[in-house]
């Protein structure tokens, strides 16, 4: 089997396909190439633009086993034996040549030739004279005139474009000049050709095979010299460009050609005359030089025969890892030729390959399938799951797995090339195909799409069924892959990423059950399971419920006798949502125990005071089978010491205020100067939306306006908040002096924090500003979003316990939600020392009443902490709340967006709490902080 440049030439009807075809070669725009049998090549083209191709080729052979003809289909509008055809025909070629050993000098196995290269190359030795160019014009009677320009083409031919071009007085062209192709209708009437030029562009028409792109057949010896004398007679011949130099003709001059190495170790092939100057030569049956220094052009005295002196002018650039090669393919079908350079390649070949997944949706609309001889409803939007491939190197990726060039590096003057395994990237997308198609996934070609799909699915290596929002049955392939499929990804060394786009995501970290008690009206309470993930509490009883209702009960609401409970629950699994939809697997063994449980009461969980006894022993039941229970410990007073603040007086609503307080948050604004009239902190606690902001604006204006504290308050918010913050600072105290400590320049505005009343930062600068800003004095100290800092190991929780403030105070919407650890973390901050360190908290605290439900402990740390917290939910305010209305909210973005990821989850928690009271269901989220106050 064989099949060379010549071969494809032949078989290529059209002559511009392939010259074409061999520049997207040469450019390396081939992504893949891959021989099917002997007879088939299939591969992809980069095309224009952002357009991918693919190819399907059938090679039909003759009797000496040389390819006669060959059937190239292509996704291109062309489609038969196109271009892209072409690109892929001598690929493949370079890839049968290299494995036959038909190379007249066999590679180095450590290099692998670039296209252009292995081109170039195959031209020393070759007969061909072919030239090509493009024809020419010239003016003189006129200030409209032809100019010649000597150029190389884009295909390596001397090209002599004629230009028309405007010539003002000063002798500069003008700016609107154009490539003159109208001499083939020429006539006198055209006052900017002269008869010379008429001349000249006759004899461009004759020397014309009439090919497009132009290709010329170029004249020789004495003929040549005085077309190219004639042109430059005129005064109008110019180098490289209209805007050149003006040429004239010169007597032959000796030319030589050297090897030029760039920082890279690249090397490109110059011409050069003998004072050493770099000239241009154009590859005319008799080489020609242009000197654009001197501006003059003239034959190539040379020993070297002119079809060697053409191949050398069309020299691409040598990459440092083929040096070695092209040196030793010279040396045998050139000796005489200058080789490359010597350049230092270290091959890398222990870096195994490691397939890169990236896990998508795309949604695209669709019409729903016919009923009968209708359509039933409108278009529907449908996601289908996308993995996206790549292959890694280390920390170097490629995107087309099984084909493609080595990978490349430089480094300080040396060049390192990591050697692909093509093998070994093919059979890691032929596992993923494997594993895919278990689950319904097929590459896009297999999928049977009708009409067009859109890019990122036809780039996609694998498609699974779509998936619609309404159908949960839809996503029962996908759930299935995550679960079952994703796990032998991993298992051959694969890295994913999911991205949001994709359709399913599933909680892949430690989820712990716990018993919940919650008050339903006077005298009863509710008992419930739930899930804990990552502080966000799942209610997981309607799940039991359905179970429950999906067991064959008998009349009195059991089992029936010899019923296996584990083996009904064994193929269960089941897929509870977060607020953000992740989904959370559950396998039915989890939940065995729980069924049993709330079997024994008939599935009820809602219970009188007097049935403590029996709801005791369904806490006691849960808790066997791993859900620890969580009971609802309350709040007291901090001590005597503190009795004072149990009566809140009604305060005057400072007059620099500009604003009127609801009762409730009157009565927060009195609570809160109470607080610092004694020195102590505090914990506002209040829901989202009652004012926190307003309350604590009007503390800062009793205290800085009307009572002229003399230090300045820090007030600490995370970055989404900034902007509000002194939006509602200027709104309703507008006469506090307000200066906010954010930006590349804040540290410029240190020198003002004395001079002012509030101070913003916010907690991310914190990390960085702490030793200098808190080198100041403050009167109160703020954090605003303060379970940021409910983690006591965290750097902000840490730095902020150096604030030098009179006063503390945190502002939370959303409580400390997970353990009693938190909640010492920020009482801690609030009032140093009230809970003692964290040792002896967890030894004299949270293991008696998390642990062992120590009532007395409970009451001891509810009789602290309570004094210094204030929690108002809307229901219980909600008869001094307005009627709705809608607040515009400023929020700034950081590089990380995590102010705008606060910001979200704050207005998604009072959506939850919403939709939770319309389903009936309120309360069904409950804080540490939350029971304590219970």
């Amino acid at each position: 089997m064989r099949m060379t440049r010549s071969d494809i030439s032949r078989m290529i009807a059209n002559p511009v396909y392939f010259d074409r075809g061999a520049s997207y070669f040469s450019k390396r725009k081939v992504l893949m190439s891959r021989w099917q049998g002997d007879d088939r090549i299939i591969g992809k083209v980069s095309g224009s633009g952002r357009e991918v191709y693919s190819i399907d080729a059938r090679l039909i052979f003759g009797a000496d086993d040389r390819v006669s003809e060959v059937i190239g289909d292509c996704s291109c509008p062309i489609g038969f034996n196109c271009k892209h055809v072409v690109a892929v025909l001598l690929d493949a070629a370079q890839t049968v040549a290299s494995e036959a050993g038909q190379r007249e000098v066999k590679l180095r196995t450590e290099t692998n030739l670039p296209g252009s290269v292995s081109v170039w190359l195959d031209r020393f030795g070759s007969t061909s004279t072919e030239t090509q160019s493009t024809g020419a014009i010239a003016p003189q009677t006129s200030q409209n005139q032809i100019f010649f320009v000597f150029s190389r083409s884009d295909r390596g031919a001397a090209a002599i474009t004629p230009y028309k071009a405007y010539v003002k007085k000063d002798g500069n062209i003008g700016k609107n000049f154009q490539e003159y192709s109208s001499y083939w209708r020429m006539g006198a009437n055209d006052l900017s050709v002269t008869v010379e030029d008429a001349i000249i562009l006759a004899q461009i028409g004759y020397f014309s095979i009439g090919t497009y792109p132009p290709s010329y057949k170029w004249p020789q010896g004495e003929a040549l010299g005085a077309f190219l004398q004639g042109i430059t007679a005129t005064g109008r011949a110019k180098a490289a460009t209209i805007h050149g130099p003006r040429l004239s003709w010169t007597e032959p001059r000796a030319v030589t050609f050297e090897w030029q190495m760039d920082k890279a170790g690249d090397q490109e092939l110059l011409a050069k005359g003998a004072d050493g100057n770099v000239l241009l030569v154009l590859p005319f049956p008799d080489p020609v030089f242009v000197d654009t220094e001197a501006a003059v052009l003239g034959f190539v005295k040379s020993d070297l025969s002119a079809e060697t002196i053409k191949t050398l002018a069309n020299a691409p650039k040598i990459p440092a890892e083929a040096v070695d090669a092209v040196s030793e393919i010279l040396t045998v079908r050139a000796e005489n030729v200058p080789k490359p350079k010597p350049v230092s390649v270290n091959i890398i070949t222990d870096l195994a390959p490691v397939m890169r997944l990236k896990l998508f949706g795309y949604t695209r609309k669709e019409r729903p399938p016919l009923t009968g001889w209708r359509r039933s409803g409108p278009p529907q939007e449908v996601v289908y799951p996308c993995i996206q491939t790549s292959v890694t190197y280390g920390d170097y990726i490629v995107s087309a797995a099984g084909s493609g060039p080595d990978i490349r590096l430089e480094a300080k003057g040396e060049v390192n090339l990591i050697r692909r395994d093509h093998t070994a990237e093919v059979k890691l997308v032929q596992r993923l195909e494997e594993i895919a198609e278990d689950f319904d996934g097929y590459h896009p070609d297999l999928k049977g799409f009708s009409g067009r799909i859109a890019k990122p699915m036809k780039e996609a290596s694998i498609i699974f069924p779509g998936v619609l929002d309404e159908a949960a049955e839809s996503m029962s392939p996908l759930l299935a892959f995550m679960a079952e499929g994703l796990p032998k990804l991993r298992e051959l060394g694969c890295s994913i990423d999911i991205d949001e786009s994709w359709p399913v995501h599933l909680y892949e970290g430690e989820s712990r059950f716990q018993t919940v008690m919650e008050p339903s009206g006077q005298d009863w309470f509710s008992l419930g399971l739930q899930l804990d993930v990552d502080g966000i509490s799942i209610d997981v009883t309607p799940t039991i419920a359905q179970i429950l209702k999906a067991l064959p009960l008998d009349a009195s609401g059991g089992l029936p006798d010899g019923f296996d409970l584990d083996s009904f629950l064994s193929n269960v699994v089941l897929y509870p949502r977060l607020p953000n939809g992740t989904l959370v697997p559950i396998s039915g063994e989890r939940l065995s125990g729980f069924v049993e449980a709330f079997l024994e009461l008939q599935g009820v969980t809602h219970f009188h005071q007097a049935e403590a006894g029996r709801a005791l022993q369904f806490v006691e039941a849960l808790d066997g089978c791993g859900a620890e229970w969580k009971g609802g410990p309350e709040l007291l007073t901090l001590g005597k010491r503190l009795q004072s603040l149990s009566n809140i007086p009604d305060e005057a609503i400072p007059a620099s205020l500009h604003a009127d307080l609801r009762p409730y948050q009157r009565a927060g604004f009195a609570w809160l100067k109470a607080l610092s009239d004694n020195g102590f902190g505090g914990v506002l606690a209040d829901d989202m939306g009652l004012g926190k902001t307003i309350q604590t604006l009007a503390l800062l204006a009793n205290r800085h306006l009307e009572g002229h504290a003399e230090h300045p308050s820090l007030i600490i918010v995370p970055t989404s908040l900034v902007a509000n913050w002194q939006m509602e600072a200027k709104r309703f105290a507008p006469d506090l002096k307000l200066l906010t400590l954010h930006g590349a320049d804040r540290h410029d505005k240190f020198d003002q924090i004395n001079g002012s009343d509030l101070v913003i930062t916010t907690y991310p600068l914190i990390n960085r500003d702490h030793e200098k800003l808190f080198a100041f004095e403050f009167d109160l100290a703020i954090l605003d979003e303060a379970q940021a800092v409910k983690n006591p190991a965290s750097n902000v929780a840490k730095h902020i316990r150096g604030i030098n403030a009179r006063q503390r105070i945190a502002l939370t919407g959303t409580p400390v939600e997970n353990n009693l650890t938190e909640l010492w973390a920020l009482y801690d901050w609030l009032i140093p020392g009230l809970l003692g360190d964290r040792k002896g908290f967890a030894a004299e605290y949270r293991k008696p009443i998390e642990q062992n439900g120590d009532a007395a402990r409970q009451k001891l740390l509810s009789n602290r902490v309570r004094p210094f917290l204030l929690r108002r939910t809307k229901d219980e305010v909600a008869q001094d709340l307005p009627p709705k209305t809608m607040i515009d909210e400023v929020i700034e973005l950081t590089g990380k967006q995590a102010g705008l990821y606060e910001s979200v989850r704050s207005a998604m928690d009072v959506r939850v709490r919403e939709a939770l009271a319309k389903k009936g269901l309120a309360g069904s989220r409950i804080t540490v902080l939350d029971a304590l106050l219970k």
